[in-house]
């Protein structure tokens, strides 16, 4: 569901209206409704992850960097932004990448602990993780996916694997793709999901972000 977002201050506002598809297209749309008296600016952060991000705004495409703030000068009226973020395929090797994973304790410890690793094997062992753009998948046992195929599989690190990623629906989470690994001659097709939806309802050995 698409969100409102309101900045008021002396009787002038600016909403902004996000659509949906952020985490799994990697686009927004942003539309901005102001009746602010003289320009305001708007403040867009592109995240560092997004190497290649389109920005059009009202029609005409900015410049952006990442990791830094584009600024967006909004007038009276009604404008449109529309973001495309960099949606290529990651594959971590090694899997551990301290960018991307839970930064609160209490995440870290439930990220270790349900992936019944301890911090020094989770940090050394040659195994592989999927990112799509801002989203760590990982793979459920609602899937069909038996503890063996978890965390005693064939894991394609350091084999030169390429990956294509294709949004899919699942009422069961919040952002599902299918995933197909290219690589030594033969296709792995897996049912991924974001980590976040994923790992909330399942038991401590119920899903895995290793392939």
């Amino acid at each position: 569901m698409a969100k409102n977002i309101a900045v008021i201050g002396d009787s002038e506002s600016i909403k902004v209206k996000i659509s949906d598809g952020y985490m799994q297209l990697c686009r927004v749309t942003l539309d901005v409704e102001s009746n602010a008296k003289s320009d305001k600016k708007i403040l867009l952060r592109i995240p560092d992850w997004s190497k290649t991000t389109t920005v059009m705004f009202d029609g005409k495409y900015l410049d952006s960097v990442c990791g830094e703030y584009l600024e967006i000068p909004v007038s009276n009226g009604e404008h449109k932004i529309e973001i495309a973020f960099d949606n290529t395929p990651v594959i971590n090797e090694p899997y551990f990448n301290r960018n991307f994973t839970p930064l609160s304790n209490t995440k870290k410890r439930r990220f270790y602990d349900s992936c019944s690793f301890d911090y020094d094997v989770f940090t050394k062992q040659n195994m592989t993780t999927l990112r799509y753009g801002a989203v760590l998948l990982v793979r459920a046992s609602e899937d069909g996916y038996t503890k063996q195929d978890l965390y005693d599989c064939d894991t394609v690190y350091g084999k030169g694997y390429t990956c294509t990623i294709t949004p899919a629906h699942d009422e069961r989470f919040r952002c599902s793709y299918d995933v197909k690994l290219t690589g030594e001659g033969r296709e792995i097709n897996l049912r991924m999901h974001d980590f976040a939806s994923g790992t909330d309802h399942m038991t401590d050995d119920g899903f895995s972000v290793f392939i």
